[in-house]
């Protein structure tokens, strides 16, 4: 029998397997918790509304870094998803980016490249 008063990770897919959310959880039953209209994630809560989901949660980890670290983890590897709700991202050093990226400039990553009229702006203000 398992023990469900551990840390768990899970994962909520949609009905054609794509990611809807990543979360970590003390007990697995807190993964339910955004089944209810209390949850603090809206988005997530009304693509979970029709019920065609479904909810996949790994096997528990000894400590909750260790299963924060793979949320943060699979959060990252999920950034690009459109269906993907997670608001938080988690531990900056724990999100996957490109080889040699420091931690200090993780955020960057998911940061949209600058266009010309970001460009335009920031030379204003260079000359002001």
């Amino acid at each position: 029998m398992i023990d469900t008063n551990q840390h768990y990770v899970y994962l909520y897919r949609n009905k054609s397997g794509k990611p809807l959310y990543v979360g970590y959880g003390a007990r697995a039953v807190h993964s339910a918790a955004h089944l209810t209209g209390h949850a603090h994630n809206k988005r997530l809560t009304q693509a979970l509304a029709g019920g065609k989901y479904l909810l996949e949660i790994s096997s528990p980890f000894a400590d909750e870094q260790r299963a924060r670290a793979v949320e943060t983890a699979l959060i990252s590897a999920y950034r690009h998803e459109p269906t993907l709700c997670n608001i938080n991202k988690g531990h900056d050093a724990w999100r996957f980016r490109s080889l040699g990226v420091p931690d200090e400039f993780v955020r960057r990553v998911d940061t949209a490249p600058l266009g010309r009229g970001d460009l335009e702006r920031l030379a204003q203000r260079a000359r002001g």
